[in-house]
This record gives structure tokens, sequence and C-alpha cells, in this order.
């Protein structure tokens, strides 16, 4: 098994395409997640799947669907990515309450992994989670709102859903495919703006928590990246190419570099580094230039910088109090603060948290917030409040 940060675990990497020539010609990538779903109801290792299927008066709006044995050929309707999300649990839900099957596959996005596996180590829902038998995690760029989206591309370029074929999106831009033969492209940046405030904060790019994670980079065109990552996960695929469902092939050097490269890029910058648009050392530079009290100041116990997704990408801790402390953990409790409270009282947010014998000051600029921790009596509290520190840092 290796790991890496960014990627997670794994005890696989590979290159894979659907043996079905229908699969492969209908699928995104290759028809791969399709096929696997196909051995797993064919085998009996589950009961059911489930998947994402158009909306019957928007194919590219997803809703949650369960596929039996019973009404296996609609499985096809899954193919294709949408990058939108969809309600998939309440899919699994009905699976398992309605259909009263014992067993279910999921196909899955990272924030959907995410939820699965919390109520797994908190051993709540087990009724529900229990009977999740497999997860195949797709890789993820992050979502928008689907509406959002189908308005903006009309706006822009008079496309309706309608018109569409097939939809790409890669880290650098999109490509939609148009039913007349024709494509429409641009970057990410375009589309940013209606990208789900939610993805702005996720750092998962490969789906890390999964059994089998399956995307569409880093190999050779109609194939599928897979990271196996569970015992149950590598037996899956072991099997599925046994049985010629899929070919698999070792995951090319090249192939395996540019996966891990955009990992990394979402892990610490989110996709295209929009949220945060310098280098660490650039940052460093612009801190060091600001009126910041140190460790000669009595009662200064440390300062973060943390990106307004809620990434950590700087830290300075003065004290032994704070020296054990993972700044990530500080990231994500002042970010969850900042963003409930801006909920709660209407775009304001809290600039001062109260923590026993320390006090946190909340400064949010731009595309940064600065976080600094004091003791609760320090005179250096009432300096602070005064003046605006993170006007120094700019446009950041």
């Amino acid at each position: 098994m290796i790991k890496y940060n960014t990627i997670g675990f794994f005890r696989g990497a590979y290159s894979a395409q659907s043996t079905n020539d229908e699969f492969k010609l209908a699928g995104q990538a290759g028809g791969v997640v399709t096929s696997i779903l196909k051995y797993l109801l064919d085998n009996d290792i589950v009961d059911g799947v489930v998947v994402a299927v158009g909306e019957k008066d928007n194919p590219w709006k997803p809703i949650p669907k369960v596929i039996t044995k019973d009404n296996i050929a609609e499985l096809k309707q899954s193919q294709k990515s949408k990058y939108f999300s969809s309600a998939i649990l309440v899919g699994v839900k009905h699976a398992i309450k309605k259909m009263k099957l014992k067993s279910v596959a999921v196909t899955v996005l990272p924030c959907q992994m995410h939820a699965i596996t919390k109520m797994r180590l908190l051993g709540k829902y087990k009724n529900f989670v229990d009977k999740i038998k497999v997860t195949i995690g797709l890789f993820c760029y992050g979502t928008y709102w689907s509406h959002k989206f189908f308005e903006w591309l009309n706006k822009h370029y008079n496309i309706t859903p309608e018109a569409i074929t097939k939809m790409s999106f890669s880290h650098e831009g999109f490509i939609i495919e148009l039913k007349d033969g024709t494509f429409v492209h641009g970057s990410r940046e375009k589309i940013y703006s209606i990208l789900k405030e939610s993805c702005k904060h996720c750092q998962d790019f490969t789906n890390v928590l999964a059994d089998i994670s399956i995307g569409n980079m880093g190999v050779p065109p109609d194939h599928s990246a897979v990271f196996v990552r569970t015992t149950l996960g590598l037996e899956i695929i072991k099997k599925a190419e046994q049985e010629h469902y899929i070919t698999i092939q070792p995951l090319s050097e090249d192939g395996f570099k540019m996966i891990y490269e955009i990992s990394l890029l979402k892990f610490k910058y989110h996709v295209g580094k929009k949220a945060f648009k310098i280098s660490t050392g650039e940052l460093k530079q612009k801190i060091k230039q600001l009126n910041i009290p140190t460790i000669k100041d009595e009662g200064m116990l440390a300062i973060y910088v943390i990106a307004n997704t809620g990434l950590p990408i700087y830290s300075r801790q003065f004290s032994t109090v704070t020296k054990n402390v993972d700044q990530a953990i500080v990231a994500g409790v002042t970010s969850a603060i900042i963003e409930y409270t801006r909920s709660v009282f209407g775009g304001d947010y809290v600039k001062e948290i109260a923590l026993g014998l320390y006090t946190l000051l909340i400064e949010r600029g731009k595309k940064v917030s600065l976080v600094t921790l004091l003791k609760k009596d320090c005179p250096l509290i009432k300096k602070i409040k005064k003046k605006n520190i993170l006007a120094g840092i700019g446009n950041i």
C-alpha cells in the first residue's frame, strides 16, 4: 500500500477500459464505471447499484436511480459525466428502506463519500451505511448549480440542454459537444462564479476514501484512471478483468504525475488557483512586511493566514502553548465560524472569539483571513483591533 497525501492510500493504479463496445461508445471515458457496476450485479455481489441519471426534462440534471438485475438495461442511462451533484444518498435510502435491498454499490463524489465515512466512523445510521457494500468514487474538480450553469450557457452561447451531446470538464477548462457536431469551449475561470460554495472548501480530488476511485485524466483517450484503495476494491477490479468486463494495465508514470499534480493543486489552492493567486514564498514575503507583533510582544501566541476557501497557507507560532497545534484545524474551525456567522447575520462575520484564557481575533480580506491568537488580557488586542493589518497584504 502506498500513501500520497493528496491522492490518498491505494493498492494499485491502472488505466482501464470496458470490453463492452456499447459502454465504450456511450461512456465518458471508456465505460469503466458502468462495466464494473454490471459486474457487481451480474455476480450478485450487491442487490442493487445507485447511480445518477438525467432528469426527464433535462438529461444533464442528475437525479438518483436504483438499478437492479430487473432493470439492468437502464444502467446505460447513467453514462456520461454531468458535473452537477445529485442527491445520491437519497437514492441509497430509497434502495434500502423502500426496495428492501440488503446490499448496494454506489457511485459518489468526494463530499458524498466523506458523509458515508463520517457515519461509519461515528457508528450512526448503521442500518443505512452497513448496507453500502461497495463505493466507487469519482474524481471531482467541483460541481455547479445546474440551473445557473445552463442560464450562463444560454446567455453566452445561446445553448439549451437539449442541444448537448457530451460535456467534458478538466482542471483548465470545459468542452461542450453539441448534437450538430460543433463544440463550445472555455476556461474554468469563466464559470468560477457559479461553482458551488461548498466545493471551494474541498481538498479531495481523487476521492481518497472510496473502495475504487475513477477519473478521466492521465490516461489515453477512451480510458479511465483507476485507483484501487481497499482489499475489496482490488478483488473487484481483478475479477472484473478476469471475467472480461474490463481491461487494465498499470497507470503510466506520466499519467500518475499528472493526476498527482492536479490533486496537489486542488489540495493546496482549489482548482485553477482561483481562490489564492500567489505562491507561498510571495505570501511569506508580504507578511514579513506587515506590522504584525512578534514573540517579543508579550501575550501574542500565534498568527495564521487562511485562504477564504478554508485552506491553511501560513502560520507563525510564538509560544509553547501553540507549538503542537495543527494549522489545518485552526483553518477549518475559523472558516466554519466565519461562514456560519455570515449566513446567520446577513453577510457580517464574527471578528473576535473568547476562548477561556485566550482570545482569537479574525480579520477577513478579499482572498485570505488573518487569525491572531493572544492571551485574553493582552494589551495588543486593542492595537490589533484598531489597525487593519490585512491592508498591508494588498489585494490578496
